[in-house]
């Protein structure tokens, strides 16, 4: 598991799951799109687990919105959000591997 401060990365397989915690700064945009860009490329599937947000702030918003932006872009994933748990999951297309 990565640790910082305003969140941490898990892999397992070929999941990795961003586990993102209050204050998210907007500082903390940039360092963990960098991270997630970088992850191995067997990791297909991104999951961001929001819950110790607490409230979901514009700037938590922007760092998830860039996260996701930045994966689809790299990946050619598609994305799904499950808000029942405050979970959402993005799954890399099979044509992009």
């Amino acid at each position: 598991m990565h640790d910082r401060t305003q969140y941490q990365i898990e892999l397992a397989g070929e999941s990795a799951t961003v586990y993102l915690f209050e204050p998210l700064a907007l500082s903390a945009e940039s360092p963990l799109v960098a991270h997630c860009r970088d992850l191995p490329r067997h990791v297909r599937v991104l999951r961001v687990d929001a819950r110790g947000l607490g409230t979901m702030t514009a700037n938590g918003m922007r760092a998830v919105r860039a996260l996701f932006a930045a994966w689809r872009e790299r990946r050619e994933g598609s994305f799904a959000l499950r808000s029942s748990y405050l979970v959402a999951s993005c799954r890399q297309l099979e044509s992009a591997a």
